[in-house]
Parts: structure tokens; sequence; C-alpha cells
């Protein structure tokens, strides 16, 4: 099995530039938690409900209530160079990389860069359900 058998083709995504109360709004309302960022088809990050808890961060002195947070922009949470496979990667790949990283998603992309899907841990958990 590939990559290609459990990803999410052309999954929701976001730009660097949306603001993060379009983002947040945007994963609950499709039920993700993990949204690909990109330039046009060209994936430059990723960003996940858990890049979005530093918004209640103490520290920052920002919380989620508050009209700052909304209209900050995706680029100053989102993680960078994300860990990608391609549409051939083996799934023990996929599973290992998931695991080795401690993400719940990974973006998959072709040869250029350009996104063409992600597979989540769920993907993959219903895919094994399947094999039982």
């Amino acid at each position: 099995m590939r990559a290609r058998d459990l990803m999410t083709t052309s999954p929701i995504c976001v730009t660097s530039r949306t603001r993060l109360g379009e983002t947040i709004e945007t994963m609950y309302a499709n039920d993700v938690r993990h949204l690909p960022v990109v330039d046009g088809t060209r994936l430059v990050g990723i960003i996940s409900d858990r890049d979005l808890r530093a918004l209640w961060d103490p520290v920052m002195n920002v919380q989620i209530g508050d009209g700052r947070a909304y209209d900050r922009r995706v680029s100053d949470y989102m993680s960078r160079d994300p860990v990608t496979v391609e549409e051939e990667d083996e799934v023990e790949e996929v599973i290992d990389l998931l695991l080795e990283h401690r993400v719940g998603a990974i973006p998959v992309v072709d040869a250029d860069g350009m996104l063409v899907g992600i597979v989540s841990y769920m993907d993959v958990l219903k895919a094994a359900r399947d094999k039982l």
C-alpha cells in the first residue's frame, strides 16, 4: 500500500496570509486538525491545532478571545518545512514518519513540491481497520 492509497486528495488549505480567525473557523467547519499552507499549489508549511495552542500561552499575552489573535496571520504560527511524503512512498514509511516526528498528518507532494494530498493518522487507522 502506498501514500496515494490513503491520502485525502485536494485537501482544504490556507495561505500564509490567511488570518487565524478564518483558519480556526475552517478547521472547525471541516472537522480537521491540520491544514496545509500553500502558495498557489506549492506547500510552504502546515498549521495544526497544536500550533494554535500557542494562542493560550500566557507569555505571549494573547488569548483566542481577543481580536488581536484572530487578526494574526498563519505565517506566525505554522510549521515551516513540514515532513512530507510522495504519492509512491510506502505506507510503512508514512507511519514511521508520523511516529518519528510525532505529527498527526503528513502532506503528500509531487516531485516539484506541489501539494497533491495529505495523510493523517486517522487515514492510517481506517486502512488498518479495513485489513483486520
